[in-house]
């Protein structure tokens, strides 16, 4: 690009010259000889002007140069784009600390579920109640800073704890909670809901596995009780996907515990038949 002090060598447009009718056709001796301009752009230039141009040289002025608006700008946008670095990674770095106290709520959760499978409602009523203040202090540091993450991200906690909070009603007679009892939202509380049938199908396996036939009795009626109020709600199945997937395996571990008790029932019955005839025989040989 040619100096804006040295003389001019090169054209490229017709913007940089006057308009139309300040233009003068230059004498081919001043174009050979370069007094106007060393370049034979001009020179061609001129011979596409119509014959009736005037003959005089022309006169050129020359644009001064637009400032470079990256120069100019380049310190504010330097800030900005470094501010703008900063924002994200606190962004971030609060989005890994969200996450990984919903993991933590989510182990509450799933300690209180172990808990109340041994027996020990007391301590799942502890954890249920550190994993319900502790969602309840995620959920208001995210609404009060929605632009770093939405609600959607205490999913699993949220499930976790509505499961935990159900089969601990269950288990214990209580009336079950509601989802503004727990805080919880109705797609989470319902999803939830659906994972207790497989808490029941564990409670039912370890009743059988104790000889407890009623017991596991009792955890199949509820497993079916939840089923049929779950898929009763027709516009929750076609709007929540995983709600549908999740009665589908409801569903079939309704069937399984089903099977499972019905063996174990004939299972019983043939071992007290065969006790009886055992006793019968011995009472005919002592005689």
């Amino acid at each position: 690009m040619p100096s804006w002090s040295s003389p001019v060598k090169t054209f490229t447009s017709v913007a940089s010259l006057t308009t139309r009718s300040a233009f003068r056709r230059p004498s081919a001796t001043s174009i050979s000889s370069g007094k106007t301009c060393q370049s034979s752009v001009l020179a061609g230039l001129y011979d596409k002007c119509p014959p009736n141009w005037p003959s005089q040289e022309p006169i050129i002025t020359l644009r001064p140069p637009s400032p470079c608006w990256a120069v100019l700008c380049m310190g504010k946008l330097s800030s900005v784009l470094s501010k703008a670095e900063g924002a994200i990674k606190e962004a971030y770095e609060l989005r890994s600390e969200v996450q990984k106290n919903s993991r933590r709520i989510t182990k509450l959760a799933k300690r209180a579920i172990f808990a109340i499978h041994k027996g020990d409602l007391s301590e799942a009523r502890q954890l249920l109640d550190r994993a319900r203040e502790e969602l309840g202090e995620l959920r208001a540091f995210l609404l009060s800073r929605p632009e770093v993450a939405s609600l959607s991200m205490l999913g699993p906690a949220y499930q976790e704890y509505a499961e935990a909070e159900l089969l601990l009603s269950l288990v214990s007679g209580s009336e079950p909670p509601s989802p503004s009892e727990l805080g919880v939202p109705p797609d989470q509380y319902l999803l939830g809901l659906a994972d207790v049938i497989g808490e029941l199908r564990r409670r039912a396996l370890e009743a059988l596995k104790e000889g407890r036939l009623e017991e596991a009795e009792r955890c199949l009626g509820q497993m079916e009780a939840i089923y049929m109020e779950l898929i009763s709600l027709d516009e929750a199945q076609a709007i929540l996907s995983e709600l549908r997937r999740k009665c589908d395996v409801g569903r079939r571990l309704i069937e399984a515990t089903r099977g499972d008790i019905a063996l174990e029932a004939r299972r019983l019955a043939l071992e007290k038949a065969m006790r009886g005839l055992e006793e019968l025989l011995r009472a005919r040989h002592q005689a």
